[in-house]
């Protein structure tokens, strides 16, 4: 098995007890830990809105696209990531974040075999795991691909 550990992070409130996850983990296998947040870019400016009520779905108006925002929201992120990987590392885990945009579950499967991953750690967001692996969420796809065991973890408690 790889020494390593891929800890899918959403940025949301939960993200600290996902990462104390792959702290433990990580410490227990002398793994390596990489943080992987995946974004998705907003539209771009030439892009349309398409109106399917209208038989032809003629472009009814460009989309809103500021990237000025865009930026801004990938900075935050960008940080964000990186005190996360600060606090595995101040802890003594070589760990290395990584932002990347695209469609979630394609690139978390994509990174799990460019970097040889022996355990994902992912985070479940809803209390019925079996609803959302049944109904095609990204943990039950992850679970469903990933070539290697997958951690998932109990939404958190209210």
């Amino acid at each position: 098995m790889s020494k390593s550990i891929l800890a899918a992070i959403d940025l949301g409130a939960s993200s600290d007890q996902t990462i104390a996850a792959a702290q433990e983990y990580a410490e227990a296998f002398s793994a390596k830990v990489y943080l992987v947040h995946v974004t998705e870019l907003g539209p771009e400016p030439q892009h349309s809105i398409i109106d399917p009520s209208d038989s032809g779905f003629a472009p009814v108006g460009p989309i809103s696209f500021d990237r000025k925002d865009e930026a801004d929201r990938l900075r935050a992120e960008h940080r964000a990531l990186q005190g996360l990987k600060t606090k595995l590392s101040d802890a003594g885990i070589d760990a290395t974040a990584l932002l990347i945009e695209g469609a979630t579950v394609e690139k978390l499967l994509l990174e799990i075999d460019r970097l040889d991953i022996g355990l994902v750690i992912i985070r479940s967001h809803s209390r019925s795991f079996l609803r959302d692996f049944f109904s095609g969420s990204t943990v039950k796809q992850v679970v469903r691909d990933a070539r290697c065991p997958v951690l998932v973890l109990p939404p958190p408690s209210d």
